[in-house]
């Protein structure tokens, strides 16, 4: 039985840890799930608050990892509507996966992506407790107005949102209204591989 394609979009990914949480998360989750969904990341070239592309990858290109994950790693010059749309296009996934809500390229332009493109996929959104209390006292005008401006154009229309807890999921509904598909699922400790004797 054919497996079903998952691209996830992330702003950080292994080799790099700057990011922490995030990164442990997805790669946990690829860990886990790698041998029931054909898992592709997508992400940048470098790690956060770096500008020295990674050494061991190959940018705008498919990189195959020991953990027998896909990964993709743009370079800053080819982050673009184009290029995100034209590899979408490429891999026609069953679901994209959003572990971000403010990120300009790995939320915002894959959701239009998605849109001009008119494919049939799920997008799954994962806050990653960016709508936390604490999360949104950073900046919050700016968090505020993108929040409400995304609502009214229809940003996040049809999304199924991803909470890691009921807290998180209280969150969402909070900032999107009762109605919004949320689906609970608790984040993945690592596989563990168990010596038999």
């Amino acid at each position: 039985m054919k497996k079903r394609k998952v691209l996830i979009f992330i702003d950080w990914y292994l080799p790099g840890l700057n990011a922490g949480g995030p990164v442990r998360t997805c790669a946990n989750m690829v860990s886990r799930l790698n041998d029931e969904f054909d898992l592709k990341i997508v992400t940048r070239n470098t790690d956060l608050k770096e500008t020295k592309p990674y050494d061991s990858v190959k940018s705008n290109s498919w990189n195959q990892r020991d953990d027998n994950s896909s990964v993709y790693y743009f370079s800053a010059d080819q982050l673009s509507l184009k290029n995100i749309q034209k590899l979408i296009d490429e891999e026609q996934p069953d679901v994209i996966h959003l572990n971000s809500l403010f990120s300009f390229y790995f939320t915002i332009l894959p959701l239009i992506a998605v849109r001009n493109l008119k494919i049939k996929c799920n997008v799954v959104a994962g806050p990653r407790g960016m709508l936390s209390r604490g999360a949104l006292s950073i900046k919050p005008l700016k968090k505020k107005i993108f929040i409400e401006a995304s609502k009214i154009f229809g940003l996040f229309k049809n999304v199924i949102w991803h909470a890691s807890t009921e807290i998180e999921a209280a969150e969402i509904k909070k900032a999107f209204g009762n109605n919004v598909q949320i689906k609970l699922g608790i984040d993945l400790a690592p596989a563990v591989k168990i010596n038999r004797v």
